[in-house]
């Protein structure tokens, strides 16, 4: 009986340990280095003059900035205009489908604003949001402030976990906007990322488990005796 005992206060035991696991980052953005030298994973969407380029380094944007050697790597994108336009990059995210303990949006990016301020009316302003397929904005992480040239290269970053964990399993597009309506805006972008982290138990605590629930079923073998 004393060996019955103890097992079961053993097994219990080992149920009642906490559960230990590993973060594991998932990336869900393809190509935010842009270092295939295109746009592999990216939907560009132009109005009036405004392109979206691939830079090598070599690149002479129709405004005065000059060019510009890549943030990182061989390749970053550039948001160039001749005119008054709208510049679009953007790509489709599937979200997790299970709660994740963390979601990170981060990009690197130069802004050189030739207008005298940023800002609506019209609009001049380089944005970052996440939307739905259609282009509607769920959550508007970044809009241009500050200096009017901002070379860097600056690195944002943004928590959404809280808007990943409120639509698992959902559609979304991350997309960036360069707008001039007033003069010359060129803007640089590279490294983008979305990581997800969902907790992974660790094989020890499945191990640590599973003798658990072996030892409460030897227990109940063994009374049956």
């Amino acid at each position: 009986m004393a060996i019955i005992k103890s097992t079961y206060m053993l097994a219990l035991t080992v149920l009642l340990l906490p559960i230990t696991a590993n973060a594991i980052p998932i990336e869900l953005i393809s190509n935010g280095d842009f270092e295939t030298g295109n746009f592999a994973g990216w939907t560009e969407v132009n109005t009036g003059s405004a392109n979206a380029s691939i830079n090598n380094g070599t690149y002479v944007p129709a405004s005065p900035t000059g060019a510009n050697v890549p943030i990182g790597g061989s390749f970053d994108a550039v948001f160039d205009q001749t005119s008054a336009s709208l510049s679009s990059l953007f790509q489709q995210v599937i979200l997790p489908t299970s709660a994740v303990v963390s979601s990170t949006i981060s990009w690197d990016d130069r802004l050189f604003n030739h207008n005298g301020t940023w800002g609506p009316a019209p609009l001049q302003t380089f944005a970052v949001n996440i939307e739905t397929l259609t282009g509607v904005s769920l959550l508007s992480l970044f809009n241009s402030s500050g200096a009017l040239t901002q070379a860097g290269p600056n690195n944002r970053s943004f928590d959404v976990t809280s808007f990943v964990n409120a639509n698992l399993g959902a559609s979304v597009q991350l997309s960036f906007e360069n707008q001039a309506q007033r003069f010359f805006l060129t803007s640089y972008l590279d490294n983008v990322s979305w990581t997800s982290e969902a907790q992974v138990p660790e094989p020890g605590a499945l191990a640590l488990l599973g003798i658990g629930l072996a030892g409460m079923g030897l227990t109940r073998r063994q009374r049956k005796v």
